[in-house]
């Protein structure tokens, strides 16, 4: 077969009858539970809506996700903003912790700069060319409705990046709420894939000066004055 034999000894010097007993039930509720995990199929991250997407006053692609959290802005703020639990989720290394107008670098190779931020209500920076923004909105019950924008100019960008956006926050959902990520992120990635394969041709765009959305084929399904 493809199994493997767990041998643990545990060797304790001059233990009593009573003691050696004690440490014999530890350890069996110990390897029982180990079994029971290790037997058990992960459990998958929650069914969330997809992204939506729209067009920018200025033409360019917006991707937004919108999520409950039953935690405080403030905790969520933490979340998205300091180095320690953007570790946890977040797809660079980077501090956010910052004031606007502060320059940021992400690793490997990205900069930005802090644009807007408002403890713990939003924020908003740019990364390379693209600009993503975090709203932070209380729902009156102890928790809060998060909103993430990131903007961009390729459709095709937009549809690539979705299923890793969707996956992260799933993460970051599981992090804040002490939840333990044991499915893996990068197979969700690739399972969202097929999910958001079709958004390049949802979003508008402009096409001789008038709104359009493609078909996938780069044939107007849907036109109307800019």
């Amino acid at each position: 077969g493809h199994g493997a034999r767990l041998i643990l000894t545990h060797t304790a010097a001059g233990a009593d009858a009573d003691a050696r007993a004690a440490a014999l039930r530890v350890w069996r509720d110990h390897i029982e539970a180990l079994a029971h995990r290790l037997l058990s199929e992960p459990a998958p991250p929650p069914s969330w809506p997809r992204a939506t997407t729209h067009t920018t006053d200025d033409g360019r692609i917006a991707l937004r996700f919108e999520r409950v959290i039953a935690h405080p802005p403030e905790k969520v703020w933490r979340a998205l903003t300091e180095r320690e639990h953007l570790a946890a989720w977040f797809p660079a290394v980077v501090d956010l912790d910052v004031p606007a107008g502060t320059q940021i670098e992400f690793a490997p190779g990205s900069t930005g700069t802090v644009v807007r931020s408002d403890p713990p209500k939003l924020l908003e920076y740019t990364w390379d060319a693209e600009l993503l923004r975090w709203e932070l909105t209380p729902d009156g019950d102890g928790g809060c409705r998060l909103a993430m924008t990131h903007v961009l100019d390729d459709p095709a960008a937009a549809a690539a990046l979705a299923g890793g956006w969707h996956a992260g926050l799933e993460v970051l959902v599981a992090t804040i709420e002490g939840r333990e990520v044991d499915w893996s992120v990068w197979d969700r990635d690739r399972e969202l894939k097929d999910r958001y394969a079709g958004i390049a041709g949802e979003i508008p765009f402009v096409l001789d000066g008038r709104w359009s959305t493609g078909d996938g084929a780069g044939t107007p399904t849907r036109t109307g004055e800019t």
